[in-house]
């Protein structure tokens, strides 16, 4: 699960396309493209709808590089695009409705920020895994460089074997 962006911070990547025209898209409107302007918040056909521009929320990231994709390929395939865009457009819909309702801005940004931490904690748990699994291995086979620090073979093995043990028990700890 990729790691959201902080409540109100747009990525760049994302302020290419908003939901409005992602909709747009999925109807197969001809030429219709999602124009940002630099100085705006809002896309060009949302301002003149006078509506709320709410450009893609972070977990589409696949299917906005599919949509971009069916978009630049050759030929250029009309239903694919639409097929695309309605594929991400119907994403979009499940991920609202499984999202509470909240009743204030600060608990909703509290959620997100939740969703953040538990992303972040989850990479960090992967990562921890990997390193005790190298780890474990360095226990089973030594390295058979012992010319660090001036420490003679059997120095250097009980040098190498207590600070491999001692990561590996405290990583034991961490994901067991």
């Amino acid at each position: 699960m990729p790691i959201p962006m902080p409540a109100g911070a747009l990525s760049v990547a994302f302020r290419v396309l908003c939901l409005r025209c992602l909709r747009a898209k999925a109807r197969s409107v001809p030429a219709h493209d999602c124009v940002w302007s630099a100085s705006s918040s809002k896309c060009e056909y949302c301002t003149m709808q006078h509506s709320t521009c709410v450009p893609l929320p972070w977990f589409l990231d696949e299917e906005y590089h599919a949509l971009v994709a069916a978009e630049t390929a050759i030929p250029l395939v009309a239903a694919d695009i639409a097929a695309a865009a309605s594929e991400a457009n119907r994403v979009a819909l499940v991920a609202a409705q499984s999202v509470p309702k909240f009743r204030s801005v600060a608990e909703r940004d509290s959620y997100e920020e939740l969703g953040a931490t538990r992303a972040a904690i989850e990479a960090g748990m992967g990562f921890a895994i990997k390193l005790k699994s190298k780890l474990g291995n360095l226990l089973l086979k030594p390295t058979s460089h012992y010319t660090y620090f001036g420490l003679s073979h059997q120095q250097q093995e009980q040098y190498y074997s207590t600070i491999a043990t001692t990561i590996y028990d405290s990583l034991h700890v961490i994901a067991p």
